[in-house]
């Protein structure tokens, strides 16, 4: 099924001293592909999907995935790391023509990402809550 969006810019694997230390995974944003279906795939709106993933192209995609080896993440090496993989795949997608990334479902508490985030000119632009309540 990901063979279909997937292409080899959309995973960033960082090596550290021979062994794999960090990774990234961008997605095109489906959202964009679908958002004139009106929530219908059949007759024609799968047709329209596909053709969107693989030959017109999405202008936007999303990082839902990234991460660094616990052993380096609270050190320069994983700072550094984690800065690389962003660099990578904003240098990948803009070369395909991409302008925007999201780095989403990133927690409020994650400190270190969001820092992150900040530093290669991201800006919070929507936030999700959870809230709780007790049923008995």
């Amino acid at each position: 099924m990901f063979k279909v969006v997937l292409r080899p810019e959309a995973v960033v694997i960082a090596e550290y001293e021979g062994e794999a230390a960090g990774f990234a995974l961008t997605l095109p944003d489906i959202n964009e592909a679908i958002s004139d279906l009106g929530g219908r795939l059949f007759p024609f709106g799968l047709a329209k999907l596909l053709w969107r993933l693989k030959v017109s192209g999405i202008r936007s995609w999303r990082m839902p995935l990234m991460g660094v080896r616990r052993k380096w993440q609270n050190s320069q090496i994983g700072a550094v790391l984690a800065l690389s993989i962003i660099q990578q795949i904003r240098m990948s997608h803009l070369a395909l023509g991409i302008m925007r990334g999201e780095a989403s479902w990133v927690l409020d508490s994650n400190e270190r990402m969001k820092h992150m985030i900040a530093l290669v000119g991201g800006t919070v632009y929507k936030r999700y809550r959870i809230y709780e309540k007790a049923l008995s």
